[in-house]
């Protein structure tokens, strides 16, 4: 059953489809005003990994609900809305979408409201002003990185004062700074507040190399969930860690949640939030399991996706080098890929979150696995608990031509509660 709390002048009211089941004690009376609502779905970002978001269009609410309950006429134009699950009573609920709900259409039976997912907006990068007064970002490492360009800001105590990326550990021993490849070091001062500045004027490119804070996925799912970030608890207990660590120099400003949903899909893991909790999931991970037979759900469908013959990954190795021009910092393009047994497929790219050869061939190869595998639709009665992403779920079909088995794990799910059912979608293995 759909509940939903509406937060309207700072007073909470509940309300849900049918009222109160009287087979079960209730904390709250949630009249039944809901009077219809789009079926929410989870997505995942990409068939690697990444993002595992929830999509709400819109409900619709009786006008009782405004005119009996919140005793306010014309329903606002917008509130703040959580919309709940149960197959119980309101001691179980789970949440399916927070966010605001905004009016679309009134009637004379019902008001309409889309639904607008809370955002998670905030910024990967802090910003701050350059030598030349103007507005930049603040570069950070994930991971060991090479001949980074140090941004230069403005001069302390008339000495020239640039920014390290924050790297991890002690000037000098930890992490480094150059002169067009040249080790300087000698002339720096460590200013302890993720700046240094310089005793002498450099005369080319300012670089820095070593390892920033973090290197390893989970540390920075759990560093990107702190108060200053996504204000979220990070729960990494389905994390793979026998995956190659991030290797990133990250200098271009975008949301925490999007940079977070990019590397994932490079380490083939999936994110999802419930709550006030964000779920690292290893791809090849169970996040739960369950076993159905012919009985246990719907006629299922079984099909394989256009397949991908090579996937490729380019990037640049920064190399300091000393030529007939003199010394200074190479761009060295690099790239690889892996071929699969498919060579009338087509070619894709993959950005990698590394610049170690051997850690980009083993990324793509677990990528391209991903990629062509088969995939299944599959709708199972609703019942107790929601399917949750990165649920395995074994299937035994004695109806496909022959006796067959599938497993998935559940990567889009489609709540369709109208019909008491949970269309699950992911890719799996098949086999007699």
């Amino acid at each position: 059953m759909i509940l939903v709390k509406a937060t309207i002048s700072s007073t909470d009211y509940r309300c849900s489809e049918e009222g109160n089941d009287p087979d079960y004690d209730w904390t709250y009376n949630w009249k039944p005003r809901i009077a219809s609502f789009n079926a929410p779905q989870s997505r995942l970002a990409k068939p690697t990994g990444g993002v595992c978001g929830m999509v709400f269009g819109s409900t619709s609410l009786s006008p009782e609900f405004f005119t009996e309950d919140v005793v306010t006429w014309p329903p606002p134009v917008n509130f703040a809305m959580v919309i709940y699950y149960t197959a119980t009573n309101d001691s179980s609920l789970e949440t399916l979408i927070t966010g605001t709900a905004h009016r679309r259409e009134m009637t004379r039976d019902e008001i309409t409201y889309d639904i607008y997912a809370s955002e998670y907006d905030a910024d990967l990068l802090e910003e701050d002003t350059d030598y030349d007064g103007k507005d930049i970002v603040l570069p950070r490492a994930f991971g060991a990185v090479t001949h980074q360009k140090a941004p230069r800001l403005a001069d302390v105590s008339g000495d020239p004062t640039y920014h390290h990326g924050y790297m991890s550990g002690t000037m000098g021993t930890d992490w480094h700074i150059y002169d067009d490849g040249v080790n300087i070091d000698a002339n720096a001062t460590d200013n302890a507040d993720g700046t240094f500045s310089l005793s002498v004027s450099a005369v080319g490119e300012v670089t820095v190399s070593g390892t920033g804070q973090d290197s390893v996925l989970d540390d920075i799912v759990d560093w990107a969930c702190g108060a200053s970030y996504l204000n979220l608890t990070g729960n990494t207990t389905l994390f793979t860690d026998t995956i190659p660590d991030i290797s990133h120099w990250a200098d271009k400003q975008i949301k925490v949640i999007d940079f977070l949903s990019k590397i994932c899909e490079w380490c083939c893991h999936l994110i999802y939030i419930s709550g006030s909790t964000l779920y690292l999931v290893g791809m090849g991970e169970d996040n739960g399991t369950d076993t159905v037979t012919d009985y246990d759900f719907f006629p299922a469908a079984y099909y394989d996706r256009a397949p991908v013959s090579i996937l490729r990954a380019e990037w640049v190795n920064r190399t300091a080098v000393e030529e007939t021009v003199g010394k200074y910092i190479k761009d060295v393009p690099a790239d690889a890929y892996v071929e699969s047994s498919y060579p009338y497929g087509k070619e894709e790219k993959a950005t990698p979150y590394t610049d170690v050869q051997a850690d980009v061939q083993t990324q793509l190869t677990s990528m391209l696995t991903l990629l062509n595998a088969p995939f299944c639709r599959l709708p199972i009665p609703m019942e107790g608990s929601l399917p949750v992403p990165g649920k395995k779920i074994t299937i035994t079909d004695t109806m496909l031509g022959d006796d067959t088995t599938i497993t998935i794990h559940a990567r889009s799910i489609k709540y369709d509660f109208d019909n008491d059912e949970a269309v699950i979608e992911g890719e799996g293995t098949i086999t007699a």
